[in-house]
């Protein structure tokens, strides 16, 4: 039983590594500076958002649905509606 949080520790902290790496490919090719504004269209979980609001950026992040109740106070969250 031990050895599947491992694993599963190793897979998470491997999708933060690309998720991270990610963002940082990001921020060079479009040359965004700090106390730029962004943003996020399609912002699932928060964790680029909260990465690039910790790093200074001023961050909108919208989502269908949110995937984390704790998205960091520093980072505006809003909710899209779907319209039937």
């Amino acid at each position: 039983m031990k050895n599947n949080n491992k694993e599963e520790n190793d897979e998470l902290r491997w999708l933060h590594h690309v998720r991270y790496v990610e963002l940082e490919m990001i921020k060079e090719f479009l040359l965004i500076h700090k106390n730029s504004k962004i943003l996020e269209i399609g912002g699932g979980d928060g964790f680029q958002a909260k990465i690039l609001s910790n790093e200074g950026f001023s961050v909108v992040s919208v989502d269908i649905e949110p995937r984390s109740p704790e998205i960091s106070l520093s980072i505006t969250y809003f909710v899209a509606c779907k319209r039937e």
